[in-house]
């Protein structure tokens, strides 16, 4: 009796801990732990780029085999060549086949990253979810450039020749060559975004109108894509197997039969690293854009350079991914909502983000395009694959009651 008195007696020291309190507790651990889920997200995504690029070499994808057999033994036998060559090719003794089958792969997923990274900077410097390569007009004024090149500068030796002949003239170029062409490009898609964006800015009383910006975007890229349309009409009419023929096809149509060597993949590549690494690092401003010109004019951050700048760089991605690929549609426009979806709408993480899922889309995309025999017209490929996605993933986003997925 007399311990409990005595315990009764003692002082109990207690936390008292507001409610206030409790809930700014709990919001530092979702917070804690939601860096660390985005962390784990990018490290899955990486992962998965690594994953599904070995998966699209080592699995039957019909470039070296015009016959399609679905037998499991058949399946199981490509798959074992597949790797035996590769392996080889790790050790300096592979075929040319594998290092077509690499170099082809590995510039794929760059130009998947380059377009999702480029449309994920339009989208957040413009601050319009529906800007991208395609509705800005940019893809179609870089064929436009292009298209003044071939009329007006390439020669046609060609003339007569068959589609192999026509091929191998264009695999002999060297790259003065080429890069005259891709500086074509690079002009067009240059003037064609200066031309949106001077117009929506017109229409804008000095300001961004993202109304005037798609319907500028959308009328520029209508309007010239007929005029492009009607040039390369009259080449076939013209000329049907001629190197102009040819070269307007293939920036309208999108392949990547044009990059198979080490060589052709640095021509691709090494641009497209130092874009995505200028972007990469300017990211962190890419945030302040999105909170409007004064709110970012406030933080200290030159909006207008910024924004040119940026815009400017992605902009040359996407001319360099014409240059050597032809127009790829809607991978710009649709990668970064479902980036936004997975890492959040932070540029901190939506860039890479957007650039690892844009290679794993594209390199999905096209190892579909080779099974049916269609890479040759990928542009058509990512066009329906990806507004098919699209379609779905809006449906189920207003099934979810959630109008601003965007």
């Amino acid at each position: 009796m007399k311990k409990k008195q005595k315990q009764a007696l003692e002082p109990k020291i207690q936390l008292h801990i507001k409610e206030e309190e409790r809930n700014v507790f709990a919001d530092e651990h979702r917070a804690r732990w939601h860096m660390d889920h985005r962390s784990f997200v990018m490290w899955a995504m990486a992962a998965g780029v690594v994953i599904v690029y070995l998966l699209v070499i080592f699995l039957p994808n019909g470039l070296d085999s015009n016959n399609v057999n679905l037998s499991a033994a058949w399946w199981a036998e490509t798959l074992r060549g597949n790797i035996e060559d590769f392996s080889r090719m790790l050790s300096a003794d592979s075929p040319d086949y594998m290092d077509l089958v690499v170099c082809r792969f590995a510039a794929v997923s760059l130009v998947g990253a380059a377009l999702a990274s480029s449309g994920a900077v339009y989208q957040g410097a413009l601050r319009n979810g529906l800007a991208s390569p395609t509705t800005l007009g940019v893809q179609t004024g870089g064929v436009l450039g292009g298209t003044v090149y071939v009329v007006f500068f390439m020669v046609d030796n060609t003339s007569g020749k068959d589609y192999a002949q026509i091929i191998a003239q264009r695999q002999a170029m060297n790259l003065l060559q080429r890069y005259e062409e891709a500086f074509f490009i690079i002009g067009g898609a240059l003037l064609a975004v200066a031309f949106v964006v001077t117009v929506a800015r017109i229409a804008g009383r000095g300001k961004i109108s993202s109304l005037a910006l798609i319907l500028t975007g959308m009328m520029f890229s209508g309007t010239v894509g007929g005029a492009i349309g009607l040039v390369r009409y009259w080449l076939m009419l013209t000329d049907t197997y001629g190197t102009k023929t040819y070269e307007l096809r293939f920036m309208m149509m999108g392949t990547f039969s044009r990059v198979y060597t080490p060589e052709h993949l640095l021509l691709v590549g090494a641009p497209v690293a130092v874009g995505l690494l200028i972007i990469m690092l300017m990211r962190n401003r890419l945030n302040l854009l999105v909170f409007g010109e004064d709110e970012a004019r406030i933080m200290g951050l030159r909006v207008d350079l910024t924004r040119n700048v940026m815009v400017a760089v992605v902009t040359i991605l996407t001319a360099i991914v014409i240059a050597f690929c032809g127009m790829i549609g809607f991978i710009g426009f649709i990668v970064p909502h479902m980036a936004r979806r997975i890492t959040g709408p932070d540029f901190r993480w939506l860039l890479p983000g957007s650039a690892m899922l844009g290679a794993i889309t594209m390199l999905v995309i096209y190892y579909i395009a080779t099974a049916v025999n269609y890479a040759d017209n990928i542009n058509f490929m990512t066009s329906l694959i990806g507004g098919t996605g699209f379609l779905i993933m809006m449906i189920r986003a207003r099934r979810k009651s959630n109008a601003d997925w965007a």
